[in-house]
C-alpha cells in the first residue's frame, strides 16, 4: 500500500546523502491537514515555515499525484493545493497521504530536489509528465 512513499524517501535519502544535505521528513494525511483544533495547528507547524519539497501521493491507486517546493515556505505553497480549487485540490482524498521534507539549511536545494523526484517518480500531475503523455 505505501511502496510510492517507500520509494520517494528511499529517492530522497539517495538524493540527501549524494549532495550531503541535511532533510527531515513529516507525514501527514490530507484530512488531518485540513481539520480544525490546535493538533492540526501543530501538524502544520512541523513545515509551514520551512523550505524543502512535498510529496502528494494517491493512497487508492499507490501512486505520486503531484510534487512541489518551495525556498522558503512550504506551507503557503500546500495550503494553495489543499484549500483552494485546483487540478491537485480537485483529487484530493482525506486519506491521501502528504510527505514533507524540510531542507532547513540547504533550501537552495528545494528547486534540485523537485526535479529530481518529478524525473524519478512520474507523478500523475506535474506538468511535465501531463505535456509528457499528451505527446505519446
Amino acid at each position: 500500500m505505501y511502496r510510492a512513499l517507500s520509494k520517494t524517501i528511499n529517492e530522497v535519502v539517495r538524493f540527501t546523502n549524494q549532495h550531503r544535505i541535511e532533510a527531515s521528513f513529516n507525514i501527514h494525511q490530507v484530512g488531518d491537514l485540513r481539520s480544525d483544533g490546535d493538533e492540526t495547528s501543530a501538524r502544520w507547524k512541523t513545515f509551514e515555515k520551512n523550505p524543502g519539497v512535498y510529496v502528494i501521493f494517491d493512497v487508492s491507486d499507490r501512486q505520486v499525484h503531484y510534487i512541489g517546493m518551495s525556498e522558503q515556505d512550504i506551507g503557503t505553497r500546500l495550503y494553495n493545493w489543499l484549500f483552494k480549487e485546483n487540478k491537485v485540490n480537485n483529487v484530493l482524498l482525506s486519506t491521501d497521504i502528504i510527505l514533507t521534507i524540510n531542507l532547513n539549511e540547504e533550501s537552495y536545494m528545494s528547486p534540485a530536489l523537485e526535479s529530481f523526484l518529478i524525473g524519478h517518480l512520474g507523478p500523475s500531475l506535474n506538468i511535465r509528465n501531463i505535456r509528457s503523455k499528451e505527446e505519446r
